[in-house]
């Protein structure tokens, strides 16, 4: 198939679906686990046992932007930030797009990096597991091999990409794991 009628029209991928990933996948999140919403909210150890939220309930849990000093009453951020100075007994969420690379001028790989942060004091849960492990496993399940609208399907395979992992990151008080999925971004539009 031909993309062009000559070498100064061809077709490009403009990687359009990228600044959207992270809304995306938390859209697909406040629809498909009820139990990682549970365990951002409540600090307690039963937070597993507690009732599901509501969609505004978890809508108000979302950081929008706005002011600094307040951001830290959120829980899900679509960026990747961890101010040292955080000290309340909390657990964050940050979905976004890590690094991408182009496989030609068409297609590009996209590292989707998932990050949950919970203060040491609240890790541990009731039911002998602990809140961050719960939580990046549930997204495991939740994303590995799903079809996420407006996204297309991520992977956490080493053979899509050898970025997918998951590892321990953060720094007393918080302690946090990451995992990282593949994705394809391919949003062509014809040269001019």
């Amino acid at each position: 198939m031909e993309l062009a009628n000559n070498q100064n029209n061809i077709a490009a991928n403009t990687d359009a679906m990228i600044p959207l990933i992270s809304y995306n996948c938390v859209a697909y999140l406040l629809q498909n686990n009820e139990l990682i919403w549970k365990l951002l909210k409540y600090q307690t150890p039963d937070a597993w046992e507690k009732t599901n939220l509501t969609s505004s309930e978890k809508a108000t849990m979302i950081y929008r932007g706005g002011d600094p000093d307040t951001m830290y009453n959120y829980n899900v951020f679509f960026d990747d930030f961890q101010d040292d100075g955080i000290t309340k007994e909390t657990t964050f969420l940050r979905i976004f797009p890590m690094e991408d690379s182009p496989r030609n001028h068409l297609v590009s790989d996209v590292a989707i990096c998932m990050v949950v942060y919970t203060h040491s004091n609240c890790n541990h849960l009731s039911n002998y597991q602990t809140r961050v492990e719960t939580i990046i496993q549930q997204l495991k399940e939740m994303f590995n091999g799903k079809e996420i609208p407006k996204l297309g399907m991520l992977k956490y395979s080493q053979q899509a990409s050898r970025f997918c992992k998951s590892m321990i990151i953060g720094k007393v008080p918080y302690k946090g794991k990451m995992v990282i999925f593949h994705a394809l971004s391919s949003s062509v539009k014809e040269g001019s």
